[in-house]
């Protein structure tokens, strides 16, 4: 499956732009799913405040105008990303960021690549990072690959209620 050219429209929102998971009850499985230029504010790909598991996928050149190129996982998300790509992230914000997780949200990213060279190799407009976390209830990274960024692989704030592993 294919999800392309995406973007949240009218009394929709602003976040999204392919996958919109906005109950924080959901559960959803993305498998095998190639997500491609699609456009929102945050999480250009998803934006997600349920429980979300993507599986072999691939993420690549999604626009997000303040964060979040691929995913942003809400304050009440869970987000586990196995064995998937990110690339050619794009960001028109400050800061370019692959993966975003809010305050209060669960990241985990196992055996995944998160590349943040530009698209056919030309320099970034803006800072790029891989992951950025405010606060989360858990941040977990396994066997995983986070290269070429301008900025940070990795930026993250913790507090007393955080785990990082």
């Amino acid at each position: 499956l294919r999800l392309a050219d995406g973007a949240p429209t009218g009394g929709a929102g602003t976040n999204g732009g392919a996958l919109r998971i906005t109950a924080d009850g959901a559960n959803v499985l993305v498998d095998r799913v190639r997500f491609s230029n699609n456009t929102a504010a945050t999480g250009a790909a998803i934006s997600n405040s349920g429980t979300l598991v993507v599986e072999g996928s691939d993420f690549v050149a999604n626009v997000a105008t303040t964060g979040a190129a691929a995913i942003q996982t809400n304050a009440t998300g869970s987000t586990t990303l196995r064995g998937s790509s990110i690339r050619e992230i794009r960001n028109d914000g400050v800061t370019r960021e692959a993966l975003r997780v809010l305050q209060g949200g669960v990241l985990v990213v196992e055996n995944s690549y998160i590349d943040g060279a530009s698209q056919l190799g030309a320099p970034p407009p803006t800072p790029t990072s891989g992951i950025r976390a405010d606060r989360p209830a858990l941040l977990a990274v396994r066997n995983s690959t986070l290269v070429d960024f301008t900025d940070r692989a990795l930026d993250f704030v913790a507090d007393g209620n955080t785990q990082v592993r």
